[in-house]
């Protein structure tokens, strides 16, 4: 105990000295005794430069990390974008695939129309004027014209010589317009 009353005793004699010389070079005031009792007011701190920057910086860094999401995005879309366009150019050839063997198959019936045609244009043109008027009396004024203009003049004359005047006329004017 005496050792801790020592130790109090030499403290005590520190501080006395050290408040001697304060006093001995004029600074013993308020402030300085507080400094010396650690009973310092905190001090606010001065913003910096670092706490400025440092709301920018993090304002930054989100929007940089913003684009980046929407340049993600971004590339997804034109990967979707790629994709689709090579689906659309395979439908396009599918397309054009079709729409040849369509147009194939139209040259085909075209063709074999045709030649049907000619076939009922040669027989008409071989039967007598009277029964080929008469197996020409109940077909559509489109379709006589179309097979009468494949029979020469001559008989293509006798056969409407046949057909009823006003029937004949109107086939006559469909003959006409399939020869403009």
């Amino acid at each position: 105990m005496k050792i801790v009353g020592y130790m109090f005793l030499a403290l005590a004699a520190f501080a006395a000295v050290l408040v001697g010389l304060t006093a001995a070079t004029g600074n013993l005031n308020k402030e300085s005794l507080q400094k010396l009792l650690k009973h310092e007011a905190p001090v606010a701190a001065a913003p910096t430069e670092e706490d400025e920057v440092g709301p920018l910086v993090r304002a930054l860094k989100k929007q940089q990390e913003s684009l980046k999401e929407r340049e993600e995005q971004l590339k997804e879309r034109e990967a979707q974008v790629k994709l689709r366009e090579r689906d659309l150019d395979q439908l396009r050839e599918e397309l054009a695939q079709i729409q040849k063997q369509i147009n194939d198959a139209i040259g085909v019936a075209d063709a074999d129309r045709a030649e049907r045609i000619s076939a009922v244009a040669k027989s008409l043109a071989a039967m007598k004027p009277t029964n080929a008027a008469e197996a020409l009396q109940d077909w559509p004024e489109e379709d006589a014209a179309e097979v009468l203009q494949l029979i020469k003049e001559r008989d293509r004359g006798k056969i409407l010589d046949e057909i009823e005047p006003r029937r004949a006329a109107i086939i006559l004017r469909n003959l006409q317009e399939r020869r403009l």
